[in-house]
């Protein structure tokens, strides 16, 4: 059961979940809900993971909070999800946290890894997003010694609410970018009124649920203004899913769309672009200016130089890489003189430098296929974990 969360830290709660609704993209969420779960239970350690949705007992991503960037190189590869990290999402505990005084004693503890600090006390949320375990939440060892409690599980599961529905909004508004090609257009928009204004919401009430009765001036006066600022984050939100144009320029796939446009526009040449897999929140912000650019340089490179009468473009997102693919049916290349040449030879440095790669090819009967990949850098790997 959620226990009631005192007045004093209702306040920093309800303006921690405020910047988390603001969020815009997935990378300032996790980060943002990770530093929110140590600062409000006052923990030394605090994590995010989102389970890849091809496997969900594989994390996708793992963002940290009070671990530093060359503790972090030490460490490794992020965790794959065994141990301590994947039962919380089948925790029996009431709304999906578990705490956990000692990890060394919990018959899932697997260890951890060379080089990792030592954590004693565990609290773990789940964050489930239309029903489904889309990720957990973790926080590790007070920094008061004492062990988690009530409060700070009643906390861990606000905040695990909060990163769900701003999940659902992001996604939501992914799919109304995509929408601008489509007849859905109204029914995206009219669901995202309906549903996930109603999701935001709902975390309001939620924590305003768990305060049950609050016994002073102060706790009210908080709570209203809270409330308002809540209020006013679901006005702007309404304003964004009506703003088309400037959500398509906001995302990987608009900015795709127009660079394509803009680059066959004048040639006549027809072109396909086609999307596969969560491009907008899949792919990371470090990893989006290469992306494009490559993009650029590939289409540019075809309208030029391959005369043809048909281009697609096809971009990947999964949770270890992107891939861009480009064919043509045009004249053709030579594979020597086609490497050789400056812009290609730019793209196939840039893939290499990001641990990637970059290949032109003939394709039958007649035309090339260009491939561009990168990993995205939480690419998982084998280690211990809790």
């Amino acid at each position: 059961m959620v226990h009631p969360i005192p007045a004093r830290q209702l306040r920093p709660l309800f303006e921690r979940v405020l910047v988390l609704v603001r969020a815009q993209d997935l990378d300032e969420l996790l980060e943002g809900a990770a530093s929110a779960a140590k600062e409000l239970t006052k923990a030394r350690y605090a994590a995010v993971g989102v389970w890849q949705r091809e496997d969900p007992s594989r994390l996708a991503r793992f963002v940290t909070a009070g671990i530093d960037e060359p503790t972090a190189r030490r460490i490794g590869a992020p965790p794959r999800g065994r141990g301590l990290l994947g039962t919380v999402t089948r925790a029996t505990t009431d709304e999906g946290v578990l705490a956990v005084p000692s990890i060394a004693d919990h018959p899932d503890h697997v260890g951890f890894p060379p080089n990792h600090p030592p954590m004693e006390r565990f609290l773990g949320a789940t964050i489930s997003v239309r029903g489904t375990a889309y990720g957990t939440i973790y926080v590790t060892d007070r920094l008061d010694g004492a062990p988690f409690d009530a409060i700070d599980a009643s906390v861990l599961h606000a905040l695990a609410s909060a990163v769900a529905a701003v999940v659902d909004s992001l996604e939501a508004r992914a799919a109304l970018a995509d929408a601008l090609l489509t007849s859905d257009r109204l029914r995206i928009a009219r669901d995202l009124h309906d549903d996930v204004i109603q999701r935001l919401f709902g975390v309001g009430l939620t924590i305003q649920a768990a305060l049950h009765d609050p016994n002073t001036d102060t706790a009210r006066q908080h709570l209203e203004q809270a409330l308002d600022d809540l209020d006013e984050t679901i006005q702007r939100l309404r304003t964004t899913i009506f703003d088309l144009e400037q959500a398509r320029r906001n995302s990987v796939r608009g900015e795709i769309l127009d660079l394509v446009e803009h680059l066959t526009g004048a040639s006549g040449i027809e072109h396909t672009v086609v999307f596969e897999g969560p491009v907008d929140l899949g792919i990371p912000r470090a990893l989006q200016p290469h992306v494009v650019a490559a993009t650029r340089e590939l289409v540019a490179n075809a309208v030029r130089h391959a005369k043809p009468r048909h281009l697609e473009v096809r971009l990947e997102a999964s949770a270890t890489a992107v891939r861009l693919v480009v064919t043509d049916d045009g004249v053709g290349f030579d594979p020597t003189t086609a490497v050789a040449g400056h812009g290609l030879r730019n793209l196939a440095a840039r893939a290499s430098e990001l641990g990637g790669g970059f290949r032109v090819d003939h394709r039958s009967p007649s035309g090339s296929i260009a491939v561009f990949w990168l990993p995205v850098p939480t690419t998982l790997g084998e280690r211990n974990e809790p």
